[in-house]
């Protein structure tokens, strides 16, 4: 993998994460202290576990 793809990668995976983390705080009103829906959780690290899977599938060809 090249570095700019693996630069690439990351950066997208920060750009979902950055739009969850918003969509997650604007939603109001919130109350930061509040338990997170599970399901909600699970969707986010299904979404993040798919695209690193993709980073490695990349890596090991």
């Amino acid at each position: 993998m090249k570095v700019i793809d693996f630069a690439r990668r990351c950066a997208g995976i920060s750009l979902v994460a950055l739009k969850w983390s918003h969509d997650t705080l604007s939603t109001a009103p919130v109350d930061v202290d509040q338990g997170e829906n599970p399901d909600t959780v699970r969707r986010f690290l299904a979404e993040m576990r798919e695209r690193l899977n993709h980073i490695e599938e990349k890596l090991n060809g």
